[in-house]
């Protein structure tokens, strides 16, 4: 499970949360950065041990050590408890004695979104009598049981986890061979004496539903428990970087990091509470290769194109991409259909930049715009979602007299499609990108939030490509309207359920054959039939039998319920009514101001569903009010009523009316202080 938070793209995301994690560390194999621990005191209880993490891996089908523990030694005398990643994605988690496995667990899951922020925790207590819960393993909170291979420690063992030597990003040295890890991580926790659930460490967004870092501080860490906040990038020791916040003073030692501005700066701001863009391997050509955390890319082929890990369709957004080694490639936002292997820029829905000699792509096709970009040059890029614009320009400038601020001589102002900032590369050519996780000069320059840290000072109103930069959806609880079922045909009938919801619209098919697809909906009722792959007539059969409250049956029909096969099943919400409470505020912005949710915004606009219920309670002396003239009584109009109910001198409710006008609400004792209501 991706962790992008629906409210700001982040359970990872900077949450509407008490505890935030402010820094993480880069791992950069080829750069063979680790932390590493020696522990000469025994450990509190080797029986019990946890282990909590956050980590976001840059690597696809790689192999990478995260994290070892153990006594020393290599060969046939390595000891040592590892958790690393297979080439397949999957993860495994081992301890050997003298080369031996002991225990060893090899997940089914495969981790391959390197957008993710994901939380990993193990419980280990020995003491257990059945095998099975004597090694625990989570991901994203949820309790791993399916493994390709699985065994476990003998009862009462006494385990290596929390004793010896530490190696953070690497399971190699001691072993006498390395695999690094590539990737990012974060609140890195070891507790010494206690086998701890994830509740310990996260807990779930009540807004959001999604699943967030909990402050740690109130733990009882134990002798040889540590908490590694790797906050502190005033220095590269093991009071600094390294530093423990557990009060235990096991402060790791940094090998080979940077904190040094510039590309190399391995202390970033991209974290579980702040999820920040990269570069995305998974829609990229082969040929490129990342590395600094999918932030530095280099090809030997031709025209190697990679988009990024956010598609952006609103907002105003800023970044740069410095030229290391420069020539033919093209650099700008590509839509979602620009094609790998070209120059992107070959849609009129996306804009690319030459190198060469700074033309714009658009269409595929050349025009006149900016400058040629030499090696070491800074290209700097503005892109305004809202009105479909585009701005580029090199070292501070904007090309053709560009003012992003002002709207004005941009490259293009037709982009229609989410946009992902892209780089196309040719020929050994080499670009870092900073979408503001990396402090990359001596000088940086933070957004109209305070987030990120550029080169060059950022246009007003512009924002760094991050998870806390995002508007609130309108959907905040996506599995409350959409989600997905598995399960395996009984051949006769079952209920299946799970959902959050009563689903409307079901899609069932088959995974281990290859009969058609068939979809059913609650308006025609169940046991009727369309498959999509086909063009006959609605079917009346025994396949989806009934609907339920949070799922729905099947019959004897193969096609939706044969013995022993497997089927997944697409359930969509059709609509419910729709209601929110809204805390409203009033705050001094350029004049009083409504302000909602604590949100950062002033005078927003709504969106409220026709037949929905809301229900606004707002601060005493400033009455609220709709009408359907802008600034209500202020303007000219009067106050609207239709559906309106003033519970008391700080609460009113609305149950917006069927084809409702588009309203306004306003204070009825001082003037400007309202937006637009839009009534859907």
């Amino acid at each position: 499970m991706p962790f992008f938070d629906p409210i700001r793209i982040g359970a990872s995301g900077a949450v509407a949360a008490d505890y935030t994690v402010d820094r993480s560390l880069r791992f950069n194999t080829t750069d063979q950065t680790v932390l590493t621990k020696s522990l000469s005191t025994s450990p509190t209880n080797r029986k019990k041990t946890t282990l909590s993490l956050w980590f976001k891996k840059t690597k696809i089908s790689s192999e990478g050590g995260i994290l070892r523990s153990g006594s020393s030694g290599s060969g046939s005398s390595s000891t040592g408890t590892r958790l690393y990643l297979n080439s397949n994605d999957t993860l495994k988690i081992a301890t050997q004695v003298n080369n031996s496995t002991v225990w060893a667990i090899d997940t089914n899951r495969k981790l391959r979104d390197p957008s993710a922020w994901m939380h990993f925790c193990m419980s280990l207590d020995t003491t257990q009598s059945t095998a099975s819960d004597r090694v625990k393993i989570y991901i994203n909170g949820v309790q791993e049981t399916s493994f390709s291979s699985s065994s476990y420690p003998s009862q009462d063992y006494d385990d290596v986890w929390a004793y010896g030597n530490y190696r953070i990003g690497d399971y190699g040295g001691d072993y006498g061979y390395y695999y690094g890890y590539n990737g990012y991580l974060a609140e890195i926790i070891t507790i010494d004496g206690q086998a701890l659930d994830p509740s310990s460490f996260t807990e779930t967004d009540a807004t959001t539903g999604q699943l967030i870092p909990k402050d740690p501080s109130g733990l009882t860490f134990g002798t040889n428990g540590f908490h590694l906040k790797l906050a502190d990038n005033s220095g590269t020791s093991a009071t600094t970087l390294g530093k423990d916040s557990s009060g235990n003073s096991n402060n790791f030692t940094p090998s080979n990091f940077s904190v040094s501005a510039g590309a190399g700066n391995d202390s970033v701001t991209d974290t579980p509470t702040n999820n920040f863009c990269t570069y995305n391997p998974l829609d990229s050509n082969t040929g490129i290769n990342f590395s600094q955390g999918n932030l530095v890319l280099n090809t030997s082929g031709g025209f190697d194109l990679a988009k990024s890990t956010f598609f952006l369709s609103s907002g105003k957004w800023y970044w740069e991409v410095t030229c290391d080694d420069t020539g033919n490639g093209f650099i700008g936002v590509s839509d979602q259909d620009d094609a790998l292997n070209n120059r992107g820029g070959s849609n009129a829905t996306s804009c690319t930049i030459a190198a060469s000699d700074g033309d714009k792509r658009i269409s595929g096709s050349d025009s006149s715009y900016g400058s040629a970009i030499s090696d070491g040059d800074v290209m700097i890029f503005a892109l305004d979602m809202d009105n479909g614009k585009f701005w580029a320009g090199k070292n501070g400038t904007f090309f053709n007299s560009g003012d992003p601020a002002a709207g004005s001589n941009a490259a293009t102002s037709a982009l229609t499609n989410p946009v992902s900032p892209s780089v196309s590369l040719y020929d050994n050519e080499d670009y870092t990108v900073n979408f503001g996780q990396v402090k990359m000069d001596s000088t940086s320059y933070a957004d109209a939030n305070g987030y990120g840290a550029f080169k060059y000072t950022v246009p007003t109103g512009y924002k760094a490509i991050c998870s806390a930069n995002l508007t609130d959806p309108t959907i905040l609880l996506p599995n409350k309207h959409f989600d997905t079922l598995l399960y395996t045909g009984n051949g006769s009938s079952q209920t299946l359920s799970g959902l959050n919801f009563a689903p409307d619209w079901v899609w069932i098919k088959i995974r281990s054959q290859s009969y058609d697809h068939a979809v059913f909906d609650t308006i025609r009722g169940a046991t009727k039939d369309l498959e999509t792959n086909q063009t006959g007539d609605e079917q009346t059969r025994q396949m989806l039998t009934a609907f339920t409250s949070d799922g729905f049956s099947v019959g004897n029909d193969s096609q939706a319920n044969k013995s022993g096969d497997t089927f997944v099943a697409w359930n969509w919400n059709g609509g419910d009514t729709d209601g929110k409470t809204y805390t409203v505020t009033v705050v001094d912005d350029s004049g009083n101001k409504f302000r909602f949710n604590g949100f950062g915004t002033s005078a927003v606009t709504l969106d409220l569903a026709e037949g929905g219920t809301y229900i606004f309670n707002y601060p005493s002396g400033h009455p609220f009010k709709f009408s359907t003239t802008a600034d209500g009584t202020h303007g000219g109009g009067s106050e609207y009523t239709t559906g309106v109910t003033h519970n008391s001198s700080t609460q009113v409710t609305i149950v917006v009316a069927a084809s409702a006008p588009t309203l306004y609400y306003y204070c009825s004792s001082h003037s400007g202080m309202g937006g637009q209501v839009n009534t859907n």
